[in-house]
């Protein structure tokens, strides 16, 4: 679900990457994408940019990893308006609302993959090309594993989800044999 706030700071970052060029929407997508990762994964981070008592040591500490992380100018205004506004709540909306516009740019759909077991590359080359033809656009695929599938795996393209789990297999299996009784 999208906020009119991630939608806003999205739309200005991307203008903002517009006046320098067209290939700044992939590098500030990709920027944000590196630095929402590494938010969700660091204790440290998150206590640097919620934290009041550090609000003094922030600014040069948040510049340090937006170095390390290589994120371009204007991804590093935009995360440093959001943590100095106290809005990394919607990092995630504006994270992805830029991945959004940068997808609709470029033609690209974006697919997320839940697996019970990794995938191979050529796996997902294939699975890539039939994406492809079967939507008729660039997909980008993101693989996540979650062994609960117990096997199969779950694809979803926007609002197109295409379910071949073993999980779900025994879910409509049981919906069956309860709906007989």
């Amino acid at each position: 679900m999208s906020s009119s706030v991630g939608r806003r700071y999205a739309r200005a970052a991307v203008d903002a990457a517009l006046e320098i060029n067209d290939a700044e929407v992939e590098k500030l997508a990709a920027g944000l994408r590196a630095f929402t990762d590494a938010y969700h994964t660091s204790d440290a981070l998150r206590e640097l940019v919620a934290n009041p008592g550090l609000r003094d040591n922030r600014e040069g500490g948040l510049q340090k990893v937006l170095e390390k992380l290589g994120i371009g100018s204007v991804g590093a205004r935009v995360l440093a308006l959001l943590a100095e506004k106290e809005r990394m709540g919607a990092l995630d909306d504006v994270t992805h609302q830029v991945e959004r516009i940068a997808d609709e740019r470029a033609g690209r759909l974006r697919a997320k993959v839940r697996s019970a077991v990794a995938l191979t590359d050529k796996q997902q080359n294939a699975l890539r090309e039939v994406l492809e033809k079967r939507f008729g656009s660039s997909v980008s695929i993101a693989v996540s594993i979650e062994p609960e599938l117990i096997g199969g795996m779950v694809c979803e393209v926007g609002d197109f989800t295409l379910d071949s789990s073993i999980r779900r297999q025994f879910e409509i299996l049981r919906e069956r044999l309860t709906a007989n009784v």
